[in-house]
C-alpha cells in the first residue's frame, strides 16, 4: 500500500521536458497556443471546432515524442500534458489493450468504451498505455473548452474524460498485477491524471453546454456499483485510502479549491 503521509509529500512525477518549437499564437488561447506551439508548422492534426483541434494536435504531438524518445527494443507511449511536460513510459508487455478492455466493470463501460478499447485494438493492442495517450487528449480537450469559458465544447467531452479515468485505473490495475519496471512514476501519473481530471471536472460545472447529468450517473456508478467494487479496493490499497477518498469518492469536495 502507498501509505498516505508518504504520498502528501510526494513531488509531481518525474516529467520528460518538451520545449516548444515555435512562439504560442494568443488568438489560440494559452492551452490550445500551447499544444499548437509544440508541433511544427502546417501540421495535419488540427481542426475547425478548438476541443477537437487540442484533441488531436495532442495525438499528433504525443506520437512525435514517442519517436523522439525511443527505447531500444521497447515501444514507448507519450501524453503531452502542458507547460512543456510530457510523461514518456515503456509498454507494459504482459498486458495489451484487450486485457484492460475485458475486465472494465459492465458498469462503467460508456460511451468511449466500443470505439477506443475494443475496436482499436486493431491498431494498439500490443500498446494498451494507448489508454493514457486518449485520456491525456481528452484532459487537453476539456482544459481548452474552459479556457474559453466553455467555448465550444461539448458535455460529451467531459463524460468521455471521466471515463478515461476510469480505464487509466483499470490499467493501472492490468499494469500493477503484471508489470514492474518504472512503476513508481507510473503510480505518480495515474494520481496526478485523476486529480486533474476531477480538477476539470469541477471546473467544467460553471459552463451550461460542458454539463450533463450523466456526468453525475457516471461518477456514481464509479463510486457504488458492485461490479466496480474490486476496482475501488485496489485504487484504495495501492494509491492511498486518504487520496481515494477525496479524489474518487469525492469526500468533502466543498471545501477544497478546484479553481471554481
Amino acid at each position: 500500500m502507498l501509505d498516505d503521509q508518504i504520498y502528501r509529500r510526494m513531488t509531481a512525477p518525474k516529467w520528460s521536458n518538451i520545449p516548444a518549437l515555435r512562439s504560442p499564437d494568443p488568438s489560440l488561447g494559452s492551452v490550445l497556443g500551447d499544444i499548437e506551439s509544440h508541433m511544427p508548422a502546417g501540421h495535419r492534426y488540427r481542426a475547425s471546432r478548438m476541443v477537437t483541434w487540442a484533441h488531436e494536435t495532442t495525438h499528433g504531438l504525443n506520437a512525435r515524442i514517442r519517436n523522439q524518445y525511443l527505447v531500444r527494443g521497447q515501444s514507448t507511449n507519450a501524453c503531452y500534458v502542458l507547460e512543456d511536460r510530457a510523461m514518456v513510459l515503456v509498454e507494459p508487455t504482459k498486458i495489451n489493450l484487450n486485457t484492460v478492455a475485458a475486465i472494465v466493470p459492465l458498469s462503467l463501460r460508456g460511451m468511449s468504451y466500443d470505439l477506443y478499447l475494443i475496436r482499436q485494438q486493431q491498431y494498439w493492442l500490443y500498446q494498451p498505455l494507448y489508454v493514457l495517450d486518449e485520456w491525456s487528449a481528452y484532459a487537453n480537450g476539456v482544459e481548452t473548452a474552459i479556457s474559453f469559458d466553455g467555448g465550444d465544447g461539448s458535455f460529451s467531452d467531459v463524460l468521455q474524460l471521466l471515463e478515461f479515468m476510469t480505464y487509466g485505473m483499470v490499467l493501472a490495475y492490468g499494469v500493477e498485477t503484471n508489470y514492474t519496471s518504472g512503476i513508481d512514476n507510473f503510480r505518480l501519473f495515474i494520481m496526478w491524471m485523476v486529480e486533474r481530471t476531477i480538477t476539470l471536472f469541477k471546473k467544467s460545472r460553471k459552463f451550461p453546454a460542458l454539463v450533463d447529468r450523466r456526468q453525475d450517473n457516471y461518477l456514481d456508478n464509479l463510486r457504488t456499483a458492485m461490479d466496480a467494487d474490486w476496482l475501488r479496493t485496489f485504487v484504495s490499497s495501492t494509491l492511498g485510502d486518504i487520496w481515494f477518498r477525496k479524489w474518487i469518492m469525492g469526500e468533502n469536495w466543498n471545501i477544497f479549491n478546484f479553481g471554481d
